[in-house]
């Protein structure tokens, strides 16, 4: 979302009012490359004109918003702004407080801010607390005049802004089990914000099971005991061909062969093991299950292929993976006369 213009609109990736006994679930959302470009607010004007999400009330509103395992990014920008900014914004105000649910979320607003202006990675609008409730977040703001967090947003309210994750849990109460710290993603730029490289195996990166967020945004199955935070419980490993090959670690032994070839492959996880075999032209030509229930490390499966023409195959391996989706790693073989 990039909004350009003179005027004095909103770039928000979600902006919501509920309706009084509603419940707003968003989950699973990957919210990225927000801007507000070619805008001068006025000297005294410091509302917020980049948002992820944005929760406010209008008439018959009041309703509940949970929003569970997102991951939000504001890129940086060339420059400083001249606005503020946001990735999550609980509105206060007159017009009444209402109840949000924030937990399992990567939080980043790289923006940078000019002398006046802050980029915040989440506030609180209200002047008391107890509207929002907000844990087991990764909540980050690095840039120029980044801040944490902001409670007291409200009219002629004295606000109090957290520039660190510390002050955040002083001054709100907020985030006690929440983390501040630099993650990788596979992509950011290109919006693959799944994790990437040491944040994909950092054990702070994850929080509790939450029972109403089972799947992720592919739509595998969440860790049951310790799911990573944001929107994608596979990570690198499970996203990216080569990271899959070296995980597995898919060796054939000889190759070229004639016939007979020995497959060596790792399983990070125990169960059950495939290996296909494709031809030139994609068709399944060969399966094999290893015996049902293999356990973790090394596993070397002999294959015959005698029945095949001479050419070139690709040779699959498939096994269980993290979150109980399977991963898997393809090879070239070479069939010999």
């Amino acid at each position: 979302m990039r909004y350009a213009g003179t005027g004095g609109s909103l770039a928000s990736g979600i902006r919501a009012s509920i309706i009084l006994g509603d419940t707003l679930k968003v989950f699973n959302n990957f919210i990225g490359g927000i801007s507000r470009v070619d805008y001068v607010p006025g000297a005294t004007d410091n509302s917020i004109y980049a948002l992820g999400i944005w929760l406010f009330k209008q008439a018959g509103g009041g309703g509940l918003t949970q929003a569970f395992h997102n991951t939000i990014v504001l890129p940086a920008a060339a420059q400083p702004v001249s606005y503020a900014s946001a990735g999550f914004y609980l509105s206060g105000g007159s017009s009444g407080a209402f109840p949000a649910e924030l937990r399992n979320n990567i939080l980043i607003n790289r923006l940078s801010a000019v002398a006046g202006q802050f980029a915040f990675a989440v506030v609180d609008g209200n002047s008391v607390r107890g509207n929002l409730t907000s844990n087991h977040n990764l909540l980050l703001a690095p840039g120029t005049n980044g801040a944490v967090g902001q409670t007291n947003r409200e009219l002629n309210a004295a606000r109090v802004t957290s520039a660190t994750l510390a002050d955040w849990r002083t001054n709100s109460g907020y985030d006690l089990a929440s983390v501040s710290q630099p993650v990788t993603f596979v992509n950011e730029a290109a919006g693959d914000l799944r994790l990437a490289g040491t944040s994909f195996s950092d054990p702070a990166l994850t929080g509790p099971p939450l029972a109403a967020v089972p799947r992720d945004i592919d739509g595998r199955l969440r860790s049951l005991s310790a799911p990573y935070l944001g929107a994608s419980e596979g990570g690198v490993i499970q996203a990216t061909a080569a990271a899959n090959a070296r995980l597995i670690g898919l060796e054939l032994y000889p190759n070229p062969a004639r016939g007979y070839v020995t497959l060596r492959f790792r399983q990070p996880l125990a169960g059950r093991a495939q290996v296909t075999v494709f031809d030139g032209l994609g068709r399944t030509v060969h399966t094999f299950a290893p015996p049902a229930g293999a356990a973790t490390g090394h596993a070397q499966v002999p294959l015959a292929l005698p029945a095949l023409a001479p050419g070139s195959y690709q040779v699959r391996a498939t096994v269980p993976g993290p979150g109980g989706s399977p991963i898997t790693a393809t090879g070239r073989l070479l069939l010999l006369p």
